[in-house]
């Protein structure tokens, strides 16, 4: 049995949710075409506009389906909303969870993000941004390639190429220890 990286665990769950929102669109928008149609045949039929086909008593069947109809558009617009609020629950606690060790972590590159989004990647430029969240991107065995947010202590711990221990909690790194003694090593270089 093949074992998932947490990075491809999280691209999973990320295609999953965006899978839920569009069909959840494309149900309601499915259904709404599947009013119209049943409108537009009425009015082929009796040519009368004045009242709309979910509010006439007609046969049993074609209210059946107004009400299917209806009550398609009701449960795509409840799924698009379920999926944003569980894609937002998802993204408050990401940096939640019991810590854990990543052993043999190597430190691919690091860089900072400002408040207005723009990346900064020169360290002499740090002082220069206000409001700056740091970002170090690893890879370690069994968890892949994944980008966490750390404080700017660990941020400055973090040199590239280097390996070493990470305690991280959800997405966040709370410590990392480069190992010593230990030549730094191209990135490219798998383990």
């Amino acid at each position: 049995m093949r074992w998932f990286t947490t990075e491809e665990i999280d691209n999973h769950k990320q295609k999953q949710l965006g899978f839920i929102i569009v069909g959840g669109l494309c149900f309601s928008a499915l259904s709404g075409v599947g009013i119209y149609f049943l409108e537009a045949g009425r009015l082929l039929m009796t040519g009368d506009a004045s009242n709309p086909v979910f509010l006439q008593t007609q046969s049993l069947t074609t209210r059946i389906l107004v009400g299917i109809a209806m009550a398609g558009i009701v449960v795509g617009v409840c799924i698009t909303l379920g999926g944003f609020v569980y894609g937002i629950m998802e993204d408050k606690k990401k940096n939640l969870g019991i810590p854990r060790l990543l052993n043999r972590a190597r430190i691919i590159a690091r860089y900072g993000i400002d408040s207005n989004g723009n990346y900064v990647s020169n360290e002499t430029q740090f002082d220069s941004h206000h409001d700056l969240r740091f970002f170090v991107r690893m890879t370690s065995p069994g968890e892949g390639s994944l980008e966490y947010e750390c404080s700017k202590s660990v941020f400055y711990d973090c040199a590239e190429g280097t390996v070493g221990d990470a305690e991280i909690q959800g997405q966040w790194i709370r410590r990392y220890s480069a190992y010593q003694h230990m030549p730094e090593t191209p990135v490219g270089i798998s383990f």
